[in-house]
This record gives C-alpha cells, sequence and structure tokens, in this order.
C-alpha cells in the first residue's frame, strides 16, 4: 500500500495527474532480484487533476470502476443533469484515488470486496445496485461501518488510515 501512495504522490504532486482507475486489477507485482515492487496499469481515465471541469464529466461512466469509484462520481454518474455544471477543485480530483486505494487496501486486508452486490442479479443490475449504495451518503454510512468491523483484528492505525481514506465526498 505504501508504494502505491509513493505512485499516486508522484502522479497527483509532481506531474498533476489523477489516475481515476485504481483499482486491484490495475496493480502489478514486480519481481526484482529478491524485492519486489508494484506497478500502476490502465492510464486510460487519467485527467490532468488542474483542469478537471464540468465537460470531463460528461463522460463519468468512463472514470473509473464502480465499486473502486468514489462515493462523488457514483452520484454525478446517476445524475446527468448535475454533470453539466458541476466542477471539479483540483485536490478532489485525487481524493477520489485515495478513495479507491482505501477500497483496495480494504479488499487486501480482508479479502472481500468494501460492497457486494447479490448474486442474482446480472453485471449491468450490479453495477447499478452498488452504484446506488456509494452514491447514498447514509447507505455507504452504514455500509462501511459494517465492512469496518471485518478490521477489528488489525491495528488501530492501519483501520484510522482505512477509514479516513474511505470518507463519503471529503473536504
Amino acid at each position: 500500500i505504501l508504494q502505491l501512495f509513493n505512485i499516486t504522490y508522484y502522479m497527483h504532486v509532481t506531474k498533476g495527474y489523477a489516475h481515476l482507475d485504481i483499482k486491484t486489477e490495475n496493480i502489478g507485482l514486480i519481481e526484482l532480484d529478491s524485492t519486489s515492487d508494484i506497478r500502476l496499469f490502465d492510464f486510460g481515465n487519467v485527467r490532468y487533476s488542474q483542469s478537471v471541469v464540468s465537460s470531463d464529466f460528461q463522460d463519468v461512466e468512463k472514470m473509473g470502476t464502480i465499486g473502486y469509484m468514489a462515493p462523488e462520481l457514483c452520484r454525478l454518474l446517476l445524475n446527468k443533469k448535475a454533470r453539466a455544471s458541476y466542477q471539479i477543485p483540483e485536490s478532489k480530483a485525487s481524493r477520489c484515488d485515495m478513495f479507491s486505494i482505501g477500497v483496495v487496501a480494504f479488499s487486501l486486508l480482508t479479502n472481500r470486496p468494501l460492497a457486494s452486490a447479490p448474486e442474482n442479479m446480472n453485471d449491468m443490475q450490479k453495477q447499478a445496485y452498488l452504484c446506488h449504495l456509494f452514491a447514498d451518503d447514509d447507505r455507504y454510512q452504514r455500509r462501511l461501518k459494517r465492512s469496518m468491523e471485518k478490521l477489528d483484528l488489525l491495528d488501530e492505525n492501519i483501520q484510522t488510515l482505512i477509514n479516513g481514506l474511505l470518507r463519503f465526498d471529503p473536504e
């Protein structure tokens, strides 16, 4: 996770970009002699964070993967009218990546997704279910509280870190 923070720090601070599709499937492990490094893949959704404005949100469907997507992006996905007038501050574009890192950390530490849809749903229904769950602050907070209980055996600092990363629409 520390290496993932270092990669995103480099992207955000040094280069000014937000990845907007950080997920376990886009992280690779590279073995170098006796050490291992991670690599971040799939830069198809990258946005220059200092210029992420309303026009970018017309294609919010292409800005991440539901289940890893920050709640504020899920809200936009569900509200087409809001997309035309929405402007994301540059700091929030980076925060979307931080949320995704929180989901990745949770998944790696618990070996389960942060949220999942009922198995009897098809893929489209599952995506809609998760998007509605993440976009609704009350439902999301209840789900997060239940999910965080799965981390009770972990160090308190790790719990605090993941909880901070998974905050709903941080300011």
